[in-house]
């Protein structure tokens, strides 16, 4: 056995090295390997891969590409890109998700709210511009920034923050954005041209000044496309074995009719036009200073909002299925996927719902059902370009409007008022109004600012409901419209419920004083008078700051000149810590549980007449 030497002076003779021991070693070996399969999480799926997964999965890829195909292309028109670069932007990302993603059903790829904040910054970036090429560079250097930005997130295990986006203000987010997204689309369904501006209203003025040059073919073609989406989403909610995906469906038959009867040299209907044939060539993204400068708050947004919304969707199916999801690996998994895709011409993705829930009705088991996703965009790549050339544009504006209305959360926003939720109405309600009046940045900023300030105000003014017992020994809160729960002799029983800070700790103060003098004032039951015992119960406390500690000194120094002792029951253990270092323990007694501190009262009360203890920590 080695001995290391605990005598002063110089060691550096005496003491040898102490080696690894085998124990330490194998603990060494398990933290790295550990480490390893959590940054490559295809190490656990892979080697357990079996041969009947194969068969779901590539026809989970298959359908799942075959919607991904139109709506990459579509939401590419969204934004302001040409639409090959929605297929660019669909097949790298997809096989590095593959390989690092946690979640073996989540749909990557372009997302129309991203692609609307894509056209926003490209637009506050170029205001003005016509040059298609710059605002591909544009989208392609803000791909590489928000894949940097989730990368080093997901490293600093910054994934908590998908916590703070709440359900109203992503909806209020997500329904204005869908309005945004669908005036964008007017121009192609009513065949105008209108220059590109980043506010949607004055997009709006200009389609309704030029209502007179619309292509009457163009606007019956949209309203057919349209009507012929919604008949197959009508179809599929009744086909639950078989997926038919309405929006290849309808391009193929605009397509062939494009082609067929010349809609663009005979009716005036645009086209796609050229599209350059095969895969991209890798390039590095243009970048900067001042670019960088300019997109670094809408690229903020962008990773928040992309990051939040591919977490929820992930967990619920995470849920359903029995598997987690690790926020950090989605971080990490997302910004790699993004990094690699601009050098291949991408621009900033999420996942989808819509497409989420085809994967799993398609039967998808594991993460190769992304790869084989990809194949059918890089098939298309290869071997469609010349039929793209025909595709109408109108198509694609009527893939996007049918895909985002159902973005537009109209009931929930009703369920939110009609069951009291009146805080979240307002949430949403101001995250919509600051989209769609506004912007996307200001809206979400002023959602989720409200949404926190609601929070501290309701944190701020809690109840702290007194608590009384009730003949089956349990412990009830008092309510004045019923008679279940009494109160106990001489004992105020205080349920403190929410975590205290230095926004609520007097609130509590206030509430136990008055308590104390009202209970004082009058008789109860058993005619007895005077408080001897003040209870709290402190299951709901997780942490104590200095505003708390000093605020308790005052209240236990005040209880101990009149005689009055307190109590603390439920009493965490990083709590118990800050109390004892602030010495607030020396003279008060804490209970594991809120029966065992009244019994210790009781029992007290029963022995001396005053009940008049110093009570102590055990």
């Amino acid at each position: 056995m080695t001995l290391i030497n605990t005598n002063q002076g110089d060691q550096s003779e005496s003491t040898p090295l102490i080696p690894f021991t085998h124990s330490q070693k194998g603990k060494f070996r398990r933290k790295a390997t550990k480490y390893v399969r959590s940054f490559f999480p295809m190490i656990d799926w892979i080697p357990t891969y079996k041969c009947q997964y194969l068969r779901s999965d590539v026809i989970a890829g298959l359908t799942v590409g075959a919607t991904l195909l139109p709506q990459g292309m579509s939401y590419s028109l969204v934004a302001g890109l040409p639409p090959i670069y929605g297929l660019y932007s669909s097949f790298i990302p997809l096989i590095i998700y593959a390989f690092f993603g946690t979640s073996p059903h989540l749909s990557i790829g372009p997302f129309a709210v991203i692609s609307l904040l894509v056209k926003q910054s490209i637009d506050s970036v170029l205001p003005g511009n016509t040059e298609p090429m710059k605002a591909v560079q544009v989208a392609i250097t803000m791909c590489f920034m928000t894949g940097i930005l989730q990368i080093l997130l997901g490293i600093f295990r910054f994934g908590f923050i998908s916590k703070f986006l709440s359900t109203p203000v992503r909806n209020g987010f997500n329904s204005a954005s869908a309005i945004i997204i669908m005036i964008s689309q007017l121009q192609y369904i009513f065949g105008v041209k209108i220059q590109s501006t980043n506010y949607e209203w004055y997009a709006l003025y200009e389609i309704l000044t030029q209502i007179k040059q619309t292509n009457l073919w163009t606007l019956l073609f949209s309203i057919a496309s349209v009507l012929v989406l919604l008949a197959f989403k009508k179809i599929n909610q009744r086909l639950k074995v078989i997926q038919v995906p309405g929006p290849l469906v309808m391009m193929i038959l605009s397509t062939v009719l494009s082609y067929t009867l010349d809609l663009n040299g005979k009716l005036g209907i645009q086209l796609v036009g050229v599209v350059p044939k095969g895969l991209p060539t890798p390039s590095m993204p243009i970048l900067t200073i001042d670019t960088i400068t300019k997109l670094l708050p809408p690229t903020i947004v962008l990773t928040f909002v992309s990051f939040v919304s591919s977490v929820a969707i992930a967990q619920k199916f995470g849920e359903k299925f029995g598997y987690s999801i690790k926020p950090n690996q989605e971080l990490v998994a997302f910004g790699l996927a993004q990094l690699t895709g601009s050098f291949f011409g991408a621009f900033p993705i999420s996942s989808s719902l819509s497409r989420t829930a085809v994967n799993v009705e398609a039967g998808s088991a594991t993460n190769l059902s992304s790869i084989f996703n990809s194949l059918v965009i890089v098939m298309s790549l290869l071997f469609l370009t010349k039929a793209i050339y025909f595709l109408p544009l109108f198509a694609l504006a009527s893939v996007v409007i049918v895909a985002v209305y159902n973005l537009i959360e109209v009931p929930y926003l009703v369920k939110l008022w009609k069951s009291n939720h009146h805080f979240d109405f307002l949430i949403m309600l101001t995250a919509f109004v600051g989209t769609l009046g506004v912007s996307i940045l200001f809206g979400l900023l002023c959602g989720m600012c409200l949404s926190i300030l609601l929070t501290i105000y309701k944190l701020s003014f809690p109840p702290f409901s007194e608590l009384g017992k009730n003949s089956h020994n349990e412990f009830l809160k008092i309510d004045i419209n019923t008679t279940e729960a009494k109160l106990l002799r001489r004992c105020l029983l205080i349920d403190v419920g929410v975590p205290l800070f230095y926004g609520n700790v007097l609130e509590l103060k206030k509430k136990v004083c008055k308590l104390e003098k009202n209970r004082n004032s009058v008789s109860v039951d058993d005619g007895a008078q005077g408080i001897s015992f003040v209870i709290l119960d402190f299951n709901q406390v997780f942490f104590v700051d200095a505003t708390v500690t000093n605020t308790f000194r005052e209240l236990t120094n005040d209880f101990h000149k009149r005689g009055v002792s307190l109590l603390l029951c439920d009493v965490q253990e990083s709590v118990r810590t800050i109390l004892q270092k602030e010495g607030l323990l020396q003279n008060g007694r804490t209970f594991s549980t809120l029966k065992e501190a009244v019994n210790f009262a009781q029992i007290s009360l029963s022995d001396s007449n005053n009940g008049n203890l110093n009570v102590q920590h055990c």
